[in-house]
């Protein structure tokens, strides 16, 4: 389901008509992109990940990290450097110069390894979040087996809003449906070591920040 679509879906689950006055468009929008990053953050989700190589050039020990094509960088996750992956560490604790052993990050903007004799070729797997769905057509990054979960969770929403009873007890059927897709995702997307936070830069980690 593009955007349109799921505008049309959450005024189906929730039962309201394109002309109501309580929930205009832009709120409609606000509802659907609120559900879009809960989804989003609940798990180091493969879809996220993009990889790109940088160069450190010899005598230097920091590099600026290329700007994702579309969305932001969130966090580093692995660095690897030919065949050994790189162990993440504080920056504070980062050797200023000898073995290609560890890296450390700056936000997700920049990386830092002890400074080596010769280039460097690192490859960088990142996780990247991408824009809020603004245009109709705009769709949501992940398979679209799945976008009724924002649907769920985005009309749970507008019903929370009206404050009425009956909305609340809908609200929470809703919220239950969401869950069991949520579940069904995990199942589907991620494998055993998905499920486990993954370390970046030696202190942050990507972890899930909703009860679904």
């Amino acid at each position: 389901m593009n955007l349109e679509d799921l505008r049309w879906r959450v005024r189906e689950l929730a039962g309201i008509s394109e002309t109501d006055m309580d929930t205009s468009p832009a709120d409609l929008d606000g509802f659907i992109n609120s559900a879009y990053r809960m989804v989003l953050g609940l798990h180091d989700w493969p879809f996220l990940r993009e990889r790109v190589e940088v160069e450190v050039l010899a005598g230097t020990r920091a590099v600026a990290l290329p700007a994702p094509a579309g969305g932001t960088a969130r966090a580093v996750r692995s660095v690897r450097g030919g065949d050994m992956w790189l162990r993440p560490r504080e920056w504070t604790r980062l050797p200023a110069d000898g073995e290609l052993a560890s890296y450390a990050t700056v936000g997700a903007d920049m990386l830092s390894v002890p400074v080596q004799p010769v280039d460097v070729t690192l490859e960088v797997e990142r996780v990247v979040d991408p824009p809020a769905l603004a245009a109709a057509a705009d769709l949501p990054v992940f398979p679209s087996v799945y976008h009724e979960t924002l649907a769920l969770i985005a009309a749970a929403k507008v019903l929370r809003r009206r404050r009425d009873s009956g909305d609340v007890g809908r609200a929470s059927d809703l919220d239950s449906d969401a869950a069991v897709e949520v579940r069904r995702m995990r199942t589907d997307l991620l494998v055993d070591h998905d499920t486990t936070p993954a370390i970046h830069g030696g202190r942050q980690v990507i972890e899930g920040r909703s009860r679904l």
